[in-house]
């Protein structure tokens, strides 16, 4: 009875104190936003959120602060001055440019203070791509370490690796871009920022949290957040009551809806990346954001090229588009811009050596890589840059087979492959149209290979030419690639120059001897070599590891090690 007693007391205690809400607020304050973020803590203290929400608070001290060391807090309602909140951590000395310290808050906080909804504020200097800074896209800039949470390295992928939140705001400058977004398919299913600069008070707190605490609809919630956030700032408003014209903008993506507008927008790029020459009096006559001045808002960008291009494919296609855009980006809105701005930016450089300059960078985030880099490579012309130098990683020949590979290039044009061969009899043979890094070319004697590298302008860079020698029947049975994984295809070769045109029984067995699969094969009778292809002979479901191919052809028995990696 007393057990009962207790288990019942538990699941009434669990029900009367669950949360609606736990808000996690990164401070990564070790710079020159340090007084801005006690202001900004004091904000919150000013909300009488109730006691459905954890509010929990870690800021970082800046290393010129009488106290440099990092804090947690549990905020609560302390209308009165100064920070009167719990403490309920201190962290000493960290590095909040470091994407481990936001994970380790994340992942402790979510798990210590349990709730229905999470929330995540990360509240820092943030550079959404050219804020002077061409090497990086970062938030959470920590003076004292010199460093900052990598947009391009994918750190707030990481940072988020453990949890999915309801809620990520962005309390930083211009981090809503279309390539920041990309990063974060699956971590957040809303999420709020600014495609402009921040002022340093950043979001109204105490306004936000009083409304946060009313409203059950999460749509409603995300949406309003951001109009929130733009009225503070209009003038006469809390964060601008001096009735001054200050630049805002912010909005709010539904995550769930991006990667389908992501593939809309890449899609209209890739088409359009033959007629360039439409976007060129669009893309010179709209707003541009950033220190730099190379990103634009994707819906005026759109907006704009509908109504000043007489081509009328392209405009019912950005028509189409914007449709998308307007289902993705439930929310948004702008302040004193005489321009229709307020969803995102995305980088478009109006000048090729900009491209040239950043393109390094900007082909590690996610979206480059999707054909949009190709768009502006031909929007930016005349491309006379080849690809960059590259060597042969495997030069190998096995039975009458030469096996290649080279280092994948990265470069905003689809590469075009010639594999140029010489043999040792003095005659030559050119193997064109190679879309991959690899290549497998039939060969019967020995001789020297080399590779060139083509773009779409007919820049060209050739690889070093390297020696290969043939050597008959030098193996009778070998998988390649070894090791191989099944979802990317390879072969079983098979040489036996001995035999005639016959049969096979191919057998695999697991590295504890079972059997686990077999096959008879019909093999070429002309000393050739007969390929299979692996989806063939192994089952749809192979765990990695270790394994063991038995080939039998008339009396003689055949026997090759492979590895399978998944």
């Amino acid at each position: 009875m007393r057990k009962i007693i207790v288990l019942v007391l538990l699941l009434v205690s669990t029900v009367l104190f669950s949360k609606d809400w736990t808000i996690l607020v990164y401070m990564a304050s070790d710079n020159g936003l340090y007084e801005y973020a006690l202001e900004d803590i004091e904000e919150m203290e000013n909300s009488n959120f109730g006691s459905k929400v954890n509010l929990i608070v870690q800021i970082d001290g800046a290393e010129w602060a009488d106290d440099s060391d990092a804090y947690r807090y549990k905020i609560g309602y302390h209308p009165e001055e100064g920070i009167q909140s719990r403490k309920i951590a201190s962290l000493g000395e960290i590095n909040s440019g470091s994407y481990q310290t936001l994970r380790s808050f994340v992942d402790w906080g979510f798990d210590k203070y349990s709730s229905d909804h999470k929330a995540l504020v990360v509240w820092s200097h943030g550079d959404g791509w050219a804020k002077g800074d061409i090497s990086e896209k970062w938030v959470g800039s920590d003076s004292e370490s010199n460093s900052a949470i990598s947009m391009s390295r994918h750190e707030m992928q990481k940072a988020l690796k453990n949890t999915q939140v309801d809620i990520l705001i962005y309390d930083a400058c211009t981090l809503q871009s279309v390539e920041n977004l990309e990063e974060l398919v699956g971590y957040s299913d809303y999420i709020i920022g600014s495609e402009e600069t921040v002022s340093a008070k950043g979001f109204p707190y105490t306004e936000m949290l009083d409304y946060w605490v009313t409203e059950d609809n999460m749509d409603s919630l995300a949406v309003n957040i951001s109009k929130i956030y733009v009225e503070a700032y209009r003038p006469g408003n809390s964060h601008n009551p001096g009735y001054s014209l200050r630049k805002t903008t912010c909005s709010t993506v539904k995550m769930s809806e991006w990667p389908s507008f992501s593939n809309d927008l890449t899609a209209f790029f890739v088409k359009w990346s033959g007629s360039t020459e439409l976007f060129r009096d669009t893309r010179d006559n709209i707003y541009e954001f950033n220190h730099l001045d190379l990103d634009v808002d994707i819906m005026e960008l759109l907006t704009e090229l509908r109504s000043r291009n007489p081509n009328s494919e392209l405009a019912e296609d950005c028509t189409t588009l914007l449709e998308s855009l307007h289902r993705t980006f439930i929310g948004y809105d702008s302040s004193a811009f005489g321009y229709r701005v307020g969803t995102a930016t995305i980088w478009f450089p109006d000048r090729r050596s900009s491209f040239v300059n950043m393109w390094d960078v900007y082909n590690d985030l996610y979206f480059s890589n999707k054909g949009y880099s190709y768009f502006l490579n031909r929007y930016l012309t005349p491309d006379d840059t080849p690809p960059l130098d590259f060597e042969l990683e495997r030069v190998n020949t096995i039975n009458e087979t030469l096996y290649l590979s080279w280092q994948d290039i990265p470069d905003p044009d689809t590469l075009n492959y010639t594999v140029y061969l010489e043999f040792a009899d003095g005659t030559n043979q050119y193997v064109e149209d190679i879309y991959s890094n690899t290549a497998e070319i039939d060969v019967l004697q020995s001789g020297f290979v080399m590779v060139s590298a083509t773009d779409r302008s007919g820049n060209v860079t050739k690889s070093e030419s390297h020696e290969f020698t043939f050597k008959e029947g030098n193996s009778k049975v070998y998988f390649a690639p070894n090791p191989l994984k099944v979802s990317d295809g390879g072969r079983l070769i098979i040489y036996s120059p001995e035999h005639q045109a016959t049969t096979g029984l191919v057998e695999i067995y697991d590295i504890a001897g079972k059997l686990i699969a077999s096959k008879r094969v019909e093999l070429n009778g002309d000393g050739a070599e007969s390929k299979f292809p692996i989806e063939e002979l192994l089952p749809r479901k192979i765990s990695s590891g270790i394994y063991w191919c038995r080939v039998k052809i008339a009396s003689k028995i055949y026997t090759t090690k492979f590895s399978v990696e998944n």
